[in-house]
């Protein structure tokens, strides 16, 4: 940013994308979804068969000799390239490789162009890939706890959301995380609120998501809030989603605001209803056992810098959503901002809190429930 120089901090965009710094410009079409898709796919498997061909590439460590090892790090994510959160890795990777004298090579991968995020998570746990981000919603997918931070309708606001996970309900989900050899940095990265947009309906009442084809991410919270409401969910991957979209293969999606922008889902999506029905946040994660052999010099570094980025990725995302809404209508599309408590209501009628609590167990929903309040 600013013109400086990012030879340094090497960012790894899938084939004929453009990098960070630049903004997106034109309207992307079918054909060029469908490309872009194929191309993603394209890299992804050169990638990982040059991983699996260099036993060196597994581990990231070029060792020359001890004095002047040098590590290339990969993290992997799903979000797009022109998200803050990835301006904010960018920015990492280039102190990184500063601070250590060209020594740290961290390498990013938005837009899941190395897989999907049970795809990544696998190589995490095999060490192919060194750090991924991933929401805790997602993660609970081996571990149940981990969703704990997504119950419908729980938290207020940001505020209210990070009192808890920089405190003890954040510190379950991590010792619940490292308990499958995952090591979840303490601070959580920001996503946001999730809202609801819509090919050809306004969402204001709990009966407006009758029959409505929404594309969801991997997790029983989505699906099991979605029917609870008697909607359609539809589990795609992120990298699935314009084109489905585009293709009314679903009626509908939800994300924050930063995504819906920076994926041009405006494009392909007419109606954006503000129920923030979940917050959602990203834990950056490692391989415990791979992350304990790096030596301390740079554990500190990355602790210290993957911090940084979520306090900065925090205070952006949260700047941009405040712009987002009538940036979103200048682009045509329909904001209406529908009162939250019916759709808590009809969770509760339904027997959704029930269900997670019992799910969840009375430890885990006590220490939720000491944050936002009574929900059951």
């Amino acid at each position: 940013m600013g013109g400086r120089k990012r030879e340094t901090a090497t960012w790894c965009p899938p084939a004929g994308q453009r990098p960070v710094t630049e903004r997106p410009t034109a309207t992307v079409s079918s054909r060029a979804a469908v490309a872009s898709a194929a191309r993603s796919r394209l890299i992804r498997r050169r990638l990982l068969k040059a991983f699996i061909a260099s036993p060196a590439a597994l581990w990231g460590c070029t060792p020359p000799d001890k004095a002047t090892k040098s590590f290339t790090l990969r993290l992997s994510t799903v979000f797009p390239p022109h998200h803050p959160i990835i301006r904010c890795l960018a920015d990492c990777a280039a102190r990184l490789h500063a601070a250590s004298g060209g020594r740290v090579h961290l390498q990013i991968f938005p837009a899941g162009a190395l897989g999907s995020d049970a795809d990544v998570l696998s190589q995490l746990r095999s060490g192919a890939v060194h750090f991924m981000t991933l929401s805790g919603l997602t993660a609970s997918m081996l571990s149940p706890v981990a969703a704990v931070s997504g119950v419908g309708f729980a938290f207020r606001d940001s505020a209210h959301v990070f009192s808890a996970m920089d405190g003890a309900l954040g510190q379950l989900i991590r010792r619940s995380l490292q308990a499958h050899n995952l090591f979840a940095f303490p601070k959580i990265l920001e996503n946001g609120f999730r809202q609801i947009t819509t090919t050809d309906r306004v969402v204001n009442v709990p009966a407006d998501m009758e029959g409505l084809k929404i594309r969801v991410p991997p997790g029983t919270m989505w699906t099991t809030m979605f029917r609870a409401m008697e909607a359609i969910p539809t589990t795609l991957s992120f990298a699935e989603t314009y084109t489905a979209l585009q293709t009314r293969v679903v009626d509908g999606q939800e994300n924050p605001l930063a995504v819906i922008s920076s994926a041009n889902l405006q494009e392909v999506q007419h109606y954006c209803c503000m129920t923030s029905h979940m917050w959602d946040g990203c834990w950056l994660l490692a391989n415990s056992d791979a992350f304990a052999r790096f030596p301390p010099w740079l554990a500190q570094s990355l602790h210290e810098e993957f911090e940084r980025v979520a306090m900065e990725s925090r205070r952006d995302v949260a700047a941009l959503n405040a712009r987002l809404p009538d940036q979103l209508k200048r682009a045509g599309m329909h904001l209406s901002w529908p009162d939250r408590a019916p759709f808590k209501a009809a969770l509760r009628r339904d027997g959704f809190y029930r269900h997670w609590r019992n799910t969840f167990g009375e430890s885990t929903w006590t220490v939720l429930e000491s944050a936002v309040g009574p929900l059951a």
